[in-house]
């Protein structure tokens, strides 16, 4: 825990908690050992009810998801201020629903291997880089429209846990950086 609340610290803005094969009862043990201060700014994945029973800063949806949580329960968010995301594959599929969404793989992925990245034609101005993303790649997720990063494998599976709070401060300043000018060499 001690992890998460340095990157908090450092400037982390939303944590996405997906744990994938976790009850509702799994994700709240977790969400009790989180300090309060932090639950606004934890979107948990698939439990609407544990938005509102924490204060969280919102939902994510898989495809699955959204599939089975019914629209009432999101316009209820909704209503409530709280952020409704989703994975999205397809830079053509729509995203308006959302008030963000995760689009990739955008590199190959360092979590999964064997996820390749795809070619996206359009980048929605709501999408959120996902996967292969780390320092080095950063400033070319910026540049090519995205409007944020997730990041995972990069600071998720670092050897060091207290490196990878320091490799995720330095993605958020390259972020924060202007993008170059380049200039034309051309006559």
């Amino acid at each position: 825990m001690q992890i998460i609340e340095s990157a908090f610290g450092a400037g982390l803005q939303t944590l996405l908690l997906r744990k994938p094969g976790w009850s509702v009862h799994a994700y709240a043990q977790w969400l009790e050992q989180l300090p309060a201060r932090y639950h606004n700014r934890v979107m948990a994945a698939t439990h609407p009810s544990l938005v509102e029973t924490y204060g969280l800063k919102g939902l994510h949806l898989s495809e699955d998801a959204r599939a089975r949580i019914a629209p009432y329960e999101l316009r209820k968010l909704r209503e409530a201020g709280r952020w409704i995301s989703a994975s999205i594959h397809s830079g053509t599929a729509d995203t308006s629903a959302y008030d963000a969404v995760l689009l990739g793989p955008v590199f190959d992925s360092i979590s999964k291997p064997g996820h390749c990245a795809l070619q996206f034609d359009t980048i929605p101005p709501n999408a959120l880089a996902l996967g292969g993303v780390h320092a080095g790649n950063i400033s070319e997720v910026k540049a090519r429209g995205f409007c944020g990063a997730a990041v995972l494998g990069a600071v998720w599976q670092h050897p060091d846990p207290v490196q990878s709070v320091t490799l995720l401060t330095e993605m958020l300043r390259l972020w924060q950086s202007p993008l170059p000018v380049l200039k034309n060499t051309h006559p």
